[in-house]
């Protein structure tokens, strides 16, 4: 992704970003912001810490595993070429812990299908606030989501999405879709429905209002 983006942002000012200046910072990996020049870095399973400049905390970013065939279409592979009728495939997805100065801290799934990693995940990050894929071809089934909430992460909220189809009109859950089945078998969480233009805000314990907030705890 550090190289498509590299090559994306020149694609559009021209020139290349260089990498971000990464500064160990006691254990942590700092990038200060703002900065003057787009930059970009990367992480292979690590963390790195953005912030502001004269803050002593910021935004902890961390990779998690997700499971999912990364496929790339032939067209975004340079060299080897891939023959005609074939996929390119980039390595490993993941997952993102993302910690908050205020204590909220949230597990974004990513394009998954069930793993227990993510008990791993909870018992070391403590997440209070999971965004979870479910549209049981590319991701979780709804159930699987279920459980993975439940049984496996236990949030405080649960922002569901990648649903892979139309599933609010107007605000309102539309009847017969997955998430009218997500909403009606998650018990453990509440549930915060992200709606198009509506902010969602959270505070350092997990619990979120604005959108579409079913609470269910």
């Amino acid at each position: 992704m550090g190289s498509f983006f590299t090559q994306k942002i020149k694609d559009v000012s021209g020139t290349a970003p260089a990498g971000c200046p990464v500064t160990p910072t006691g254990a942590d990996n700092v990038v200060t912001v703002p900065r003057t020049a787009p930059c970009v870095t990367t992480l292979r399973g690590g963390s790195v810490t953005v912030t502001f400049t004269g803050q002593s905390k910021g935004v902890k970013i961390t990779t998690i595993p997700a499971w999912h065939a990364a496929g790339a279409p032939p067209t975004f592979v340079d060299s080897p070429g891939v023959a005609p009728g074939l996929t390119g495939y980039q390595g490993s997805e993941t997952g993102y812990i993302i910690r908050f100065t205020n204590g909220l801290t949230v597990l974004w799934t990513g394009d998954s299908g069930l793993i227990s990693d993510w008990a791993t995940d909870r018992e070391f990050y403590k997440p209070n606030l999971a965004v979870i894929h479910s549209d049981g071809l590319f991701t979780m089934s709804v159930g699987e989501a279920v459980f993975a909430v439940e049984h496996l992460i236990r949030p405080v909220t649960v922002i569901p999405e990648h649903l892979n189809q139309v599933s609010t009109l107007g605000g309102a859950v539309v009847p017969g879709t997955r998430l009218e089945a997500f909403i009606n078998e998650e018990h453990h969480a509440n549930i915060m429905l992200p709606l198009s233009g509506m902010p969602i805000s959270c505070d350092g314990e997990g619990n979120c209002t604005g959108a579409g907030a079913i609470h269910r705890r």
